[in-house]
């Protein structure tokens, strides 16, 4: 009676398998390139920038200040990427199953888990590395602050496109 709902079919391995649905896509949809492409430059803008601040206090104070601001920035940057996969990873099924409840809900609870994973690899930098604060914080900092100008244009870049 179940073969009668679904078509099956047998593989090379004898294995049954339900045939694909002629409404379900095989290809992902062109956003979804857009936004791992965008993904993608988020998080190679945050490894520059993260780059960037080690080089300052490499120069400016030496190795432990180096050290401290590529750990403040990991602190970061770790979360912020989980949360894009995450996210990521819950756009392509939304467009069958899932509401705009059910994605808000996935995209709040994701972001409290970034917050959570942060505030805790932070107190573990804290606690357990031998760092100094200033280059801590300003590592953590400019990974928080440095995809504003990426988000500023996207922004921008929309609003030409809607007018």
């Amino acid at each position: 009676m179940a073969a009668a709902k679904h078509k099956i079919k047998k593989t090379k391995n004898t294995k049954r398998v339900k045939a694909r649905s002629k409404l379900a896509p095989t290809t992902k949809p062109a956003y979804l390139s857009f936004y791992n492409r965008e993904c993608n430059r988020l998080s190679g803008i945050q490894l520059a920038c993260m780059l960037g601040i080690t080089v300052f206090w490499l120069i400016i104070g030496g190795n432990l200040e180096a050290s401290s601001a590529f750990f403040g920035c990991l602190a970061w940057i770790f979360p912020s990427m989980y949360f894009t996969k995450k996210v990521l990873r819950s756009i392509y099924p939304a467009e069958l199953k899932q509401s705009p409840r059910a994605l808000l809900r996935i995209f709040f609870l994701t972001e409290l888990k970034k917050l959570a994973l942060s505030m805790f690899l932070v107190f573990l930098c804290v606690r357990y590395l031998p760092i100094t604060n200033l280059a801590f914080i300003s590592g953590y900092i400019v990974a928080i602050l440095s995809p504003w100008p990426w988000f500023l244009s996207l922004f921008k870049t929309y609003q030409k496109e809607q007018s």
